[in-house]
């Protein structure tokens, strides 16, 4: 799913799709990677940074969609995997030549001070520090060189666009850096226990029926969360429409005699329908954005979601005219994570609901850790194809198409 918006992060996503679409091989993953005897999720890295790459070589600025805190919460996650290492390099792979590639840099460093004040096991603490001390080192020192290689190969061709490609294949460049990733950061090192290579290879086997399944690893949702609704948005009386009709009981529209003879009056409930927020933050949704969508469109239910590392919330801020008051508004907002985390089961929650909904989010779906696979992509699509849920980009489109219900 592309968002659409204009933001610098939207505005990186659709130019950086729109380049897998024009340079990456249209060849199933798996087949792919079997005909080159390449591990997948390294070849899919490694294709990114190719990507990212002809970009840069393309005079494109360098862009990212990632935020301090979003990869505080990844990095945090990933130094709970058993080979934390070849995570950690694994995004700056992915992410080089883009603005998110020095901030991965950075949080790796800070993470690294944490780690060192941190009152833990002496054991625990130097294999997260060794993890973190050493990936920088081996990336930028035997990783690394083999991209700037061909970067400069292709800088110095004489025809700049159609050489440049040719100097920047799938085939000699994805491949050979994928197998030197694999090289430096293996899947399986040597030095593990057998207790740590048991649980790597039974992660691995999950990923893999994850794949097969095209299956997800949405972080974990509470709620939906119900906090006590106290303010009414709206007068009851407005929570129903009438209508002048030509037959009835009771006749109180005497004055249509003369014109339609709609002298009877029936009445309607208003159907407000659902709205789904993404409160992450690259929506950047604020509190004043929240409220003024509760005011516009007052009759139905409105519901928020976000999430940190593994773990993330659903909570119902709207219902049938009443609202969360603004000091209990300002306090979930703020508990509320920086990531997305559940988007899948927050979609879920929404296809069930009845009448009208909508999802108001700028696309970017992660799983735990606020990551991002193509299996959370395909699902999300999925999920709002099969229950009619358009999906609009900001509040301001939400009143539009929800203010007048």
């Amino acid at each position: 799913m592309i968002p659409t918006g204009e933001t610098d992060a939207d505005k990186f996503v659709r130019l950086h799709e729109m380049a897998h679409a024009k340079f990456t091989p249209a060849v199933d993953p798996g087949k792919l990677a079997a005909k080159y005897g390449l591990n997948v999720e390294t070849m899919q890295v490694a294709e990114d940074a190719r990507i990212h790459a002809l970009l840069r070589l393309n005079d494109f600025e360098r862009g990212g969609c990632c935020n301090a805190e979003n990869v505080r919460n990844n990095i945090k996650y990933k130094l709970t995997l058993p080979n934390p290492e070849r995570e950690i390099a694994r995004m700056l792979l992915g992410s080089m030549y883009t603005s998110d590639h020095d901030l991965f840099v950075n949080e790796i460093k800070r993470a690294r001070g944490n780690v060192r004040r941190a009152v833990m096991q002496a054991e625990k603490k130097e294999k997260l520090l060794n993890a973190l001390t050493y990936v920088i080192g081996k990336f930028q020192g035997q990783v690394a060189p083999i991209i700037w290689e061909f970067m400069d190969e292709a800088r110095n061709s004489a025809k700049p666009l159609r050489s440049r490609r040719k100097k920047m294949r799938f085939d000699n460049f994805t491949t050979n850096v994928a197998r030197k990733f694999d090289e430096v950061f293996p899947e399986f090192p040597e030095n593990f226990s057998d207790d740590e290579m048991k649980k790597l290879l039974n992660d691995a086997r999950k990923r893999e029926a994850m794949d097969r399944a095209d299956g997800d690893k949405w972080g974990n949702m509470r709620g939906p969360v119900c906090p006590k609704l106290e303010e009414k948005s709206v007068n009851r009386k407005l929570s129903f429409i009438r209508k002048a009709t030509d037959c009835g009981a009771v006749p109180i529209n005497m004055h249509r005699y003369a014109t339609d003879a709609a002298v009877f009056s029936s009445r309607r409930s208003v159907q407000g329908g659902t709205v789904l927020l993404d409160a992450s933050g690259s929506m950047g949704i604020d509190v004043d954005d929240i409220k003024q969508f509760l005011k516009a469109a007052p009759h139905g239910t409105v519901a928020m979601y976000s999430g940190r590392g593994t773990e993330g919330a659903l909570a119902i801020i709207g219902h049938a005219g009443k609202v969360i008051s603004s000091k209990n508004l300002h306090k979930l907002r703020e508990g509320m994570g920086g990531g997305n985390v559940v988007d899948g089961p927050a979609l879920r929650w929404l296809a069930k609901r009845k009448g009208k909904k909508a999802w108001v989010s700028d696309g970017h779906v992660t799983g735990a850790g606020d990551v991002q696979t193509a299996a959370m992509i395909r699902e999300s699509m999925l999920i709002c194809k099969k229950a009619g849920i358009p999906r609009l980009d900001d509040i301001p489109e939400a009143i539009k198409a929800f203010g007048k219900t």
